[in-house]
């Protein structure tokens, strides 16, 4: 009698275990994206949902390719093979997605790059692999632990120059793009004060007003106005190792006379802390949340005006101090608030001043408390301080 052998349970599924029709539904899926987008560029929920749809495709063809993987080179060759056409699929998408979507963009960078560097790790045989995937986690922790350590402890210590020049120059690029140094920071040792970012907004027919974020009373929940805490933190980035430089002290207290804006000496702040010179990734942050605030907040009356220009000042809240407290100084005295200048942009987020010719650039336009005698006891001698506001002065002035 023949014997008729039976297909064994989920044969009919052999092929949907294989990478390759996966690859070719993520081709077919980001095809569609595409021609919708340049069919109809207003359809951008629809194109969006083929585009990652085709991508979480592409990412499934690499999980089931690495399931089944063997240790042969010829393996390998092949799942760096697919990991590698995996990648072409982000990289359409980037090149796909309009310009402004500048975010997605770069998020999509950061898989093609995570992906063609696991398509070179593939090639390599099971030892070095494991070795270089090992250094890789070991560089990693040792960014998180520069990041620990290099905030000075209080008194009056200072860290390692060493853990200082690592985390300067070789961490915190990757750590403030992972977005891990701020985190840590948190706890080492002790909470930093928070950082805000006011906006003055000028329009086409000299009007103006002031745009102040993040505002607790503008977010229905806490954990959305710490979010916009850690963004505005996202401009906190100075250097201080700065030298202090006579001349350019020079240009700002000329300047601070002639506009009507006060000296330095009276403020209690530290030199380093008069001056705060951002770096490259603050002053981009910068730039944007200029853009942002130019293109969100109309006038309130004719939303057909134009934003002109746009003054960006990053705010720092000071902690106040038990023996400020105990003078019935309020916690919300705006005098531990210090305002730095970071320019004038245009409604693009493009420089409307020149930096190089700014006398007030990265400085602190401090606040300060003058004796008031129309205020009478029982309030204390520092409640009864006139609050001066130079800040609006700087602002309105060209």
């Amino acid at each position: 009698m023949a014997h008729v052998d039976e297909p064994s349970p989920g044969q009919g599924w052999r092929l949907l275990s294989r990478p390759w029709p996966y690859l070719a539904a993520s081709v077919a899926l980001l095809g569609v994206g595409e021609i919708i987008l340049q069919a109809d560029p207003g359809a951008n929920a629809a194109a969006v949902l083929f585009i990652a749809a085709g991508i979480l495709v592409a990412l499934t063809a690499v999980a089931i390719r690495l399931r089944t993987a063997g240790e042969r080179f010829e393996e390998r060759l092949i799942t760096a093979g697919v990991i590698a056409l995996a990648a072409v699929m982000p990289f359409w998408a980037a090149c796909t997605l309009p310009r402004e979507w500048d975010t997605a963009i770069l998020l999509l960078g950061v898989v093609v790059t995570v992906l063609l560097v696991g398509a070179l790790l593939c090639l390599l045989p099971r030892l070095p692999r494991l070795f270089t995937a090992s250094l890789l986690a070991v560089v990693h922790f040792g960014g998180i632990v520069t990041a620990i350590n290099s905030v000075d402890p209080p008194g009056g210590r200072e860290v390692s120059w060493l853990v200082r020049r690592v985390w300067t120059d070789f961490y915190r690029p990757y750590l403030e793009f992972m977005f891990l140094g701020n985190a840590y920071h948190f706890y080492s040792p002790e909470p930093g004060p928070p950082t805000l970012l006011w906006f003055y907004l000028e329009y086409e027919d000299g009007s103006s007003r002031w745009v102040k974020m993040p505002l607790r009373e503008h977010h229905s929940n806490k954990t959305a106005y710490l979010r916009r805490i850690a963004m505005s933190e996202g401009t906190n980035t100075w250097n201080p190792n700065m030298p202090w430089d006579p001349q350019r002290y020079e240009n700002r207290r000329r300047a601070g006379e002639q506009l009507g804006v006060p000296t330095l000496e009276n403020t209690h702040l530290a030199p380093i802390y008069q001056y705060r010179f951002t770096l490259n990734l603050g002053r981009r942050l910068t730039r944007y949340y200029a853009h942002y605030a130019a293109t969100h907040y109309p006038h309130p009356e004719n939303p057909d005006l134009k934003v002109k220009r746009v003054k960006v000042y990053r705010v720092t809240r000071n902690f106040i101090q038990p023996g400020e407290l105990a003078r019935d100084v309020s916690p919300w005295d705006p005098a531990f608030l210090f305002p730095y200048y970071q320019g004038t942009f245009d409604a693009k987020g493009n420089y409307a001043k020149d930096p190089l010719t700014d006398p007030f650039l990265f400085w602190v336009i401090p606040l300060k408390r003058e004796p008031n005698e129309e205020l009478r006891p029982p309030l204390s001698a520092d409640a009864r301080k006139k609050l001066t506001d130079p800040l609006q002065i700087h602002a309105h002035s060209e």
